[in-house]
C-alpha cells in the first residue's frame, strides 16, 4: 500500500516542466494535489543537497517545485532551512534557487525578516567570501525588496538595513558588492537613499557592473 510520501514523491515528480522557467505563473500546488500535512515531507525531500544541484537530471523537477510549494504554502518553519540552502558551497550552480529565493521569501511575507535582517547585518554566521557577500547584495537584498512589495509597512525598515549594510558592512569591500545590493533594492524605487547613491558616484564606489542607469535612477527620481 502506498504510503502519502510514496504519493507525494510521485506527485512532485509528475509536475514536470509545468510553468517551471522563472518568468512563468506558478502553478497553485493546493489545486495539484498537495496538502499542508505534506510540508514536512517536502522540507525533507530537499534536505538533500543533491536535489538542489542535480535538479533537471533526466527530466526530474521535483526540487523546484517542492521549494516553491514551501514558499506559496507559506511554511514559515522552512525559512532557516531554506536560507541554508543558499550557503551550501556545493549549491553554487544552482541559479534558479538564487533567482526564486526572492520570491519565495516575498511569500512568507514580513516574518522572514527577522531572518534575513540578522543575516545581513552580522559577519559571523556565514564566513564574509566573496561568493557569500556576492549571495547576500544579490539575493538577501532582493528578497528584503520583495518583502517590502508585498508589505509597505516594512518599508522604512528594510531601507535602513540595506542603508546600514552598505555603509558598515561594505565599507570596505569591493565597489561590485555595493552596486549589487543596491540594484537588488531598486525594485522598490528607493528615492529615501538619493543622497547615499548621490555620496557613492561622488567618491566612485559605484561599479557599472553591479548596477545599471536605468537602476541608478530609481534613487534619484
Amino acid at each position: 500500500m502506498e504510503t502519502r510520501k510514496d504519493i507525494t514523491t510521485k506527485l512532485l515528480k509528475s509536475l514536470g516542466l509545468r510553468t517551471i522557467f522563472h518568468n512563468e505563473k506558478w502553478l497553485d500546488y493546493r489545486n495539484e494535489g498537495i496538502e499542508q500535512k505534506d510540508l514536512d515531507f517536502i522540507k525533507e525531500f530537499i534536505a538533500d543537497k543533491n536535489y538542489i544541484i542535480d535538479y533537471g537530471i533526466e527530466g526530474d523537477y521535483s526540487a523546484i517545485h517542492a521549494w516553491r510549494i514551501l514558499g506559496q504554502m507559506k511554511e514559515i518553519s522552512s525559512i532557516p532551512f531554506l536560507i541554508k540552502l543558499l550557503f551550501v558551497p556545493d549549491n553554487i550552480e544552482a541559479d534558479i534557487y538564487w533567482l526564486e529565493f526572492p520570491k519565495i521569501m516575498g511569500l512568507m511575507g514580513a516574518v522572514a525578516l527577522s531572518h534575513l535582517i540578522p543575516l545581513l547585518l552580522e559577519t559571523n554566521t556565514y564566513k564574509e567570501s566573496d561568493y557569500n557577500l556576492d549571495l547576500k547584495s544579490s539575493v538577501v537584498v532582493a528578497a528584503l525588496a520583495e518583502i517590502v512589495k508585498g508589505d509597505a509597512a516594512k518599508r522604512k525598515e528594510v531601507i535602513q538595513t540595506v542603508k546600514t549594510y552598505v555603509t558598515e558592512v561594505l565599507c570596505e569591500r569591493d565597489n561590485f558588492f555595493i552596486s549589487c545590493a543596491l540594484s537588488s533594492l531598486s525594485i522598490i524605487d528607493p528615492v529615501e537613499l538619493k543622497e547615499l547613491m548621490l555620496h557613492l558616484l561622488n567618491v566612485n564606489r559605484i561599479d557599472h557592473e553591479g548596477i545599471n542607469n536605468d537602476e541608478i535612477d530609481k534613487y534619484l527620481t
